[in-house]
């Protein structure tokens, strides 16, 4: 089978590193102007046991949409012009998927195990990662419905941490550096593999005519020839979709990330969370470390402003003990692409029988990628022997009819 990949992120290369793996030919789509930024710019934190309590949800965005202060923000524009997202965020919330959410991750846990031994790459994998609380209270509270081991005052110190009353270690999950993660994958799947790269400034979708229930992919203005169509684009995702009369309802959060050169001295021992703030920070290796955040939903926009940079820096200086060492070196911006249920978006794109789709994954685009993939491939492979297969199959919480209104789904 021929296939087309729309979005070369970490979800797009593992879907073409796993239908490479399985005797498909594949063809990875990318737009010149975007690349892989999303996939290079995001924490590298695996954290499924993070999962099913967020600090930054979006029911706390609705309510704090107007502070500029704080880690989260959503402008008015956005609600005003997504009236129907915000609608069902408040309806729907964080609610019954948690667990299915932890077990996918924990999956994707397995195929990185996997994955990494495949290529004999490690991207500066490192095992364990903390959150840290300034109120040992909320540590104690995370405690108890999440597990992991609890850390005092003093164990947090020698990660390199200051501030932090309490705090919990969750020994199985990871760290990666996520430009590395990337590049690990870039090459497995096009630099020594067989996928083929399509890049262009003009990448469309169109429904074929005649009824057919096709979808056809133009880079360019050129047709390309494929037999399936995955899309798998991130926050840009519901523009592709758009010209199919499909809305997946997803919209972009964007985040900073600031890589400092730490001149060859570990200053921080342990990648976390800080809770307090929805930061996450991880020394990659004795030269790199990195911090991120923000939740904010103001469309594509990359220029952060002076004082929100000054705020994520301040968590930084305040916070590690040795933050004097780092020296920035790189600042990046990231889109998550984020469904009103921040739940995924994977399957049949509803009214086409060649197009999927691969998106949603918000926060845990990185924790979730292969275990996205690898499901998604699944449906595929078996849509070879039975479309209704497919169908029965797909699950309520990941189905992408769950957005369409009730007339129009299949």
């Amino acid at each position: 089978m021929n296939v087309a990949i729309i979005g070369g992120g970490i979800t797009g290369l593992f879907c073409a590193h796993y239908l490479m793996r399985d005797g498909h030919e594949v063809s990875v789509v990318e737009r010149r102007s975007t690349g892989s930024v999303t996939s290079i710019y995001n924490a590298g934190l695996l954290t499924p046991s993070l999962a099913p309590t967020p600090k930054i949800g979006l029911g706390r965005i609705l309510s704090t949409y107007l502070g500029r202060d704080d880690p989260v923000h959503i402008s008015p524009r956005q609600i005003l012009g997504n009236p129907r997202f915000f609608r069902t965020a408040l309806k729907k919330g964080l609610t019954g998927y948690e667990d299915k959410i932890v077990k996918m991750g924990r999956e994707s846990l397995e195929l990185y195990r996997e994955f990494f031994t495949e290529v004999g790459s490690r991207p500066d994998l490192i095992e364990g990662v903390a959150a840290v609380y300034s109120d040992e209270r909320d540590a104690r509270m995370a405690r108890a419905s999440l597990g992991g081991e609890l850390l005092d005052e003093a164990s947090i110190g020698q990660m390199g941490f200051r501030g932090f009353r309490g705090g919990v270690m969750f020994e199985e999950e990871w760290s990666v550096n996520p430009a590395k993660l990337y590049k690990s994958l870039w090459d497995a799947v096009v630099t020594h593999g067989s996928a083929h790269l399509l890049v262009g400034d003009d990448i469309r979708l169109a429904a074929e005519k005649g009824g057919s229930q096709r979808a056809l992919v133009y880079v360019d203005g050129k047709e390309i020839h494929c037999d399936t169509v995955l899309v798998t684009a991130g926050s840009w995702t519901r523009e592709l979709c758009r010209s199919l009369g499909y809305d997946p309802q997803i919209l972009p959060a964007r985040g900073l990330a600031i890589v400092f050169d730490t001149a060859g001295e570990e200053i921080v021992t342990t990648p976390a969370l800080l809770e307090d703030y929805g930061v996450g920070l991880a020394q990659h290796n004795k030269t790199t470390l990195r911090i991120t955040g923000f939740f904010e939903m103001v469309g594509f926009r990359t220029d952060f402003s002076e004082a929100r940079r000054k705020w994520l820096l301040d968590k930084f200086y305040r916070h590690v003990v040795k933050s004097d060492k780092a020296k920035i070196v790189e600042e990046g911006v990231g889109f998550r692409p984020c469904t009103p249920d921040q739940m995924p978006v994977i399957g049949l794109v509803p009214g086409y029988k060649n197009a999927y789709i691969a998106s949603g994954n918000c926060r845990l685009g990185v924790t979730l990628a292969p275990a996205t993939a690898r499901l998604l491939v699944s449906m595929l492979n078996r849509t070879e022997q039975s479309m209704d297969h497919v169908y029965s199959s797909q699950s309520s919480w990941y189905d992408p009819n769950r957005f369409v209104f009730r007339s129009r789904r299949r």
